[in-house]
């Protein structure tokens, strides 16, 4: 996984603050339908980004459609709070395509630590068969507590 702070350029074009490159073999290791932290603490914290930051937009592109068989694969994004706060559940890993999150559950401020999660489930077999894929995620976030005066 590779996360990526936009520049203040790309920032002003686009709204999103950083971009998370997930290769397929991030997940391949991973167990399906369990949650695992794609963004931590920008402080460094185990428990996730702190108290008052504050998650705008979370946008997807499944650059490289994932490569699975059988049946479906498909994610969610959010948090230990609602594990599709930020992309809802059911989104397809298997079909090249940009989305966005769920409008009705944004902008939203963290009232606890908490990390970015994504969930990955198969609907048969297991994850270790994907053999292709790449997803990135735009997030726009900001610590509000930089900015409180």
């Amino acid at each position: 996984m590779q996360i990526i702070p936009l520049t203040n350029e790309e920032a002003a074009r686009s709204s999103f603050t950083h971009k998370v490159v997930i290769p397929y073999t991030d997940i391949s290791t991973k167990t399906s339908t369990t949650a695992f932290t794609i963004y931590p603490s920008l402080a460094g914290s185990a428990t996730g980004l702190p108290m008052g930051f504050r998650v705008a937009s979370l946008a997807y592109n499944v650059a490289t459609a994932f490569v699975f068989s059988p049946g479906t694969l498909v994610f969610s994004c959010g948090d230990a709070g609602d594990a599709a706060r930020y992309v809802a559940a059911a989104t397809d890993l298997k079909t090249a395509a940009y989305g966005e999150s769920a409008l009705t559950k944004k902008p939203f401020t963290l009232t606890t630590a908490a990390a970015i999660q994504l969930t990955v489930t198969a609907g048969a077999g297991a994850l270790t068969s994907i053999t292709a894929g790449s997803l990135e995620l735009y997030i726009e976030m900001a610590d509000l507590t930089k900015i409180a005066g």
